[in-house]
């Protein structure tokens, strides 16, 4: 029985909920397709041109959560990177499996970590 691996670049974008600006973000899926179950590998890189926070220097994380069929969501939290706001860099994977990912979605924000409040810095959807 051979899986088949595919490999696509995710297209989304973070839009910053301030200024509808779209945001790049540079992150790879791969899947594997089993029997009725399918592996999904993330390799988180990093997001380009973040806008900056009302504070002198952010501290970012990304916090991934799988919504869809309740068997499988899912979340997850990247490390923080301290005081690169603007272009943080990360090099963190996430693995996991999903059972119908075809009624799945993967919700990816990045958050300025704060003393007493994490600030959204921006989102996606794929």
């Amino acid at each position: 029985k051979e899986a088949k691996l595919a490999k696509a670049a995710l297209g989304g974008t973070l839009a910053n909920e301030k200024e509808q600006d779209p945001l790049e973000v540079d992150d790879v899926l791969d899947y594997e397709e089993g029997r009725g179950s399918s592996i999904i590998k993330i390799k988180l890189l990093g997001a380009n041109r973040l806008p900056k926070s009302d504070k002198d220097t952010s501290n970012v994380y990304l916090y991934l959560k799988v919504i869809g069929h309740r068997q499988d969501e899912k979340e997850f939290r990247s490390s923080v990177v301290e005081e690169n706001g603007y272009c943080p860099e990360w090099d963190e994977a996430f693995e996991f499996t999903l059972e119908q990912k075809e009624f799945d979605l993967l919700c990816l924000k990045v958050f300025d970590k704060g003393i007493v409040q994490d600030t959204i810095v921006g989102q996606a959807a794929i």
